[in-house]
């Protein structure tokens, strides 16, 4: 059986928070406190940005400085993922020797009680996409394999170098996902 350390690493450094961002530009300061009043709520966030622009490390902020801080920061990067896998990854596995699968944590589980950071979005498949969503809304899933459900209780976060509306309007992004992650 794998622990948490195993399956998903946790950082040994610190979380970044809000002190970590240093700017004068006038929306970059908008951005940065928006940020930092939505994260005492417990809403999911879509952080969208170019690459390089940091949006992991303002996801750390938001989570340091929510009600979860004490939880697990746990992030997924959804683009260099094997898109068959990225279901077992989220909901984790349950041993079923007849379909040869071992028992392991998913992200869901191993983020209770803290954030969930699914970092590119925009690269999951629509069939992720209402896994996401069914999730999302019911607040249960289950693991691979298993007959129980278990309850979610994480704050998902995710960040986009596209603009996700315009995957809504092309029909390549649910928009259900998109208005509830949003």
């Amino acid at each position: 059986e794998m622990c948490i350390r195993d399956r998903f690493p946790t950082r040994i450094t610190k979380l970044c928070d809000f002190s970590y961002f240093s700017t004068a530009n006038p929306l970059q300061l908008h951005m940065l406190d928006t940020a930092r009043r939505v994260s005492v709520n417990d809403f999911p966030i879509i952080i969208e940005g170019e690459s390089g622009t940091e949006k992991e490390m303002l996801a750390q902020a938001i989570h340091r400085n929510s009600r979860r801080h004490g939880g697990p920061f746990i992030s997924l990067n959804f683009s260099s993922l094997n898109p068959s896998g990225i279901e077992a990854e989220l909901l984790g596995t349950e041993e079923n020797p007849s379909l040869g699968t071992r028992r392991h944590m998913g992200a869901f589980q191993a983020a209770c009680r803290g954030t969930l950071l699914i970092n590119g979005i925009q690269h999951t498949a629509l069939q992720t996409q209402q896994l996401l969503l069914n999730v999302l809304q019911n607040g249960y899933y289950m693991p691979l394999g298993s007959s129980v459900p278990l309850s979610l209780d994480v704050r998902m976060i995710a960040t986009t170098t596209t603009d996700l509306y315009s995957l809504v309007l092309e029909g390549r992004f649910l928009d259900d996902l998109f208005f509830l992650l949003n």
